[in-house]
């Protein structure tokens, strides 16, 4: 949650710094970001904008914290005019938004900048890490207690040639003698990188963290603080941070403790080689994309209908497929029967093997079969999950089929109650967590007892 805060100060457009304008930026606590400015610029058309609804893609500010009074300079990117309002003395202001914020107590506006290290915090990043440095004693035979607190170790997660990535514990407190001590341990994710990166470098690999603390906890995670920082060589001289400030659209969803019980990954799972994972992790990201991108979609998406998410789930696992298996042949015994029969109607020996030759190039890629071998693939991750597998897939083909196409060749197997289609979603959902995990490396009996530990199911 964004801590409210008003800064007073001047600021202009990067394309052109010569004009400034007076404006008062406003971090609400809603998450909005906005700058609200006069109409009495003469080298800004604030009106021209607010009617055009024109993007200004960076506008840069230096300005005063209201209530400390320390100096901060801000960019604002991708920001626009949203509203517009007269006063009594009809003297016009505007007010401006941007979704994406940086903020630093750095002069240093060049859009060239390159950063070193990238510092997230993201939801439940405690609750998943899990340790603590807290120790708690009782003296056997005496009334009091012993306890005392050091600060965890550094926990490399990944290490490679481009970057490492480190999870970190840091420590706050508040001490009062005689009367209480707070101690509050936080930890977040350190990105150090061999070769510095502009800030549009940084910005996937704060999708693929987050998207992976999505997929071990099971729930559609926020990264609530990003820092990028560039260090300074040299005593006495501070590195330079800018921080980076979004609206976060899932706030209200996230719990404030989850147990480990309940995530599907978890650190202490993965402790001895997390290296591999997030080796798998980084390497599939981009071919498991598609994958990903409609899972966390819905994941993402509380409001999508139920007949959407279903069709996502299976269009994704359909891709899924192609990509990886290419143009995969799976002949059945009925394909092979009718295959047979057209050759030998062919009397011609030469067309024969011409027609032949071109059949073995030929491969039945239907949604029914693609999915038929992800099962099959599947087969000891999804064991027990599903009772019956043709029925399942018939289920599957002919309501995508009715959605899409919207013909009806089997009414009998379209799924029209939405209670039930969610339940064939959910088991689609259990499918493609058996497939990311298996990409990760995991070993099969790990997958199951992952599986059966988070499933709304029973499997039988």
């Amino acid at each position: 949650m964004i801590k409210e805060s008003t800064y007073i100060g001047y600021w202009w457009f990067q394309e052109n710094s010569e004009n400034e304008f007076q404006g008062v930026l406003n971090f609400e606590t809603n998450g909005d970001v906005v700058l609200n400015v006069l109409d009495e610029s003469k080298n800004v058309d604030f009106n021209q904008l607010f009617r055009s609804k024109k993007e200004i893609p960076t506008i840069i500010g230096l300005a005063k914290d209201r209530v400390t009074n320390k100096e901060f300079s801000f960019k604002l990117i991708d920001a626009y005019v949203v509203s517009s309002s007269s006063s009594f003395n009809r003297l016009k202001s505007f007010s401006i938004k941007s979704y994406s914020v940086l903020k630093s107590q750095s002069n240093d506006f060049s859009s060239d900048l390159e950063f070193d290290v990238l510092i997230l915090k993201t939801d439940l990043l405690d609750d998943w890490l899990n340790i603590y440095g807290h120790k708690f004693s009782v003296n056997e035979g005496i009334p009091n207690f012993n306890l005392s607190y050091k600060q965890p170790d550094e926990i490399t997660l990944f290490q490679s040639e481009d970057f490492s990535l480190k999870a970190y514990f840091s420590v706050s407190h508040s001490l009062i003698f005689s009367k209480k001590i707070d101690v509050e341990q936080s930890a977040c994710l350190n990105l150090y990188f061999t070769a510095p990166k502009k800030l549009q470098e940084l910005k996937p690999y704060i999708r693929m963290i987050r998207d992976f603390f999505s997929l071990a906890v099971g729930l559609p995670i926020n990264i609530t603080k990003t820092v990028f920082s560039k260090i300074v060589e040299g005593e006495n001289k501070p590195d330079i941070n800018f921080e980076l400030y979004q609206k976060s659209k899932y706030e209200s969803r996230i719990p404030t403790f989850l147990e480990t019980k309940r995530m599907l990954i978890t650190y202490n799972l993965i402790k001895d080689s997390p290296n591999e994972v997030f080796a798998n992790w980084f390497k599939k990201y981009d071919a498991l994309k598609f994958l990903m991108n409609n899972y966390f979609g819905s994941l993402y998406n509380e409001f999508k209908y139920v007949e959407d998410k279903f069709l996502d789930f299976i269009f994704s696992i359909e891709v899924y497929h192609r990509a990886k298996f290419g143009g995969f042949d799976l002949k059945d015994e009925s394909y092979l029967k009718i295959r047979d029969r057209v050759l030998s109607s062919v009397k011609d020996n030469s067309d024969k093997q011409w027609l032949e030759a071109r059949l073995k190039k030929y491969t039945e890629n239907t949604l029914q079969s693609r999915l038929r071998n992800i099962l099959e693939l599947n087969k000891e991750s999804l064991s027990g999950l599903i009772e019956n597998n043709e029925l399942f897939l018939k289920k599957i083909v002919e309501t995508r089929h009715y959605h899409v196409h919207s013909s009806i060749k089997n009414d009998e197997y379209i799924i029209k109650n939405a209670i039930e289609l969610s339940r064939i979603n959910k088991k689609l959902e259990i499918t493609i967590q058996a497939i990311l995990l298996s990409e990760l490396g995991f070993k099969q009996d790990v997958i199951n007892k992952r599986l059966r530990k988070n499933s709304p199911f029973t499997f039988n």
